[in-house]
């Protein structure tokens, strides 16, 4: 989990961060990564410090998917565009982790994205890659 927010961090790093006052959009990324990256040392601590006996499967698919999905995303990103990418990732997300069935993921996700989009776009007047459909 460490290493793939610290990859997802660095990949962040080849879009626009912006300054505090006007973020860009790797600045997202870029915090998503560090807090993804902090939050597996953190279970890494926890379990190293419990060493209770009991064996953690390193490969669960579920698992492994998600994060596969996540670099997807971090390089599909600038090429398919904020909405594209994001409704797609948070889709499949929503399918595979939640009980819910493929067509409400999908409407989960579109909503999701539809609603981040309002808030990057218009609240907080950060620009967002435009995929080769113009959104």
């Amino acid at each position: 989990l460490a290493a793939g927010g610290l990859v997802y961090w660095y990949l962040g790093q080849t879009l626009g961060a912006g300054t505090p006052a006007s973020p860009g959009p790797g600045a997202f990324p870029r915090f998503l990564g560090l807090a993804i990256a902090a939050a597996g040392l953190g279970c890494a601590a926890r379990a190293w410090l419990a060493r209770d006996g009991e064996s953690v499967a390193w490969a669960e698919p579920r698992a492994v998917a998600a994060a596969a999905a996540l670099l997807l995303a971090a390089l599909a990103f600038e090429t398919l565009g904020f909405v594209a990418t994001l409704a797609s990732f948070l889709a499949f997300q929503f399918w595979l982790l939640s009980p819910l069935g493929p067509w409400r993921a999908g409407l989960a996700g579109l909503g999701a994205t539809g609603a981040l989009w309002l808030i990057f776009d218009f609240a907080l007047n950060i620009g967002l890659p435009d995929g080769p459909w113009g959104f």
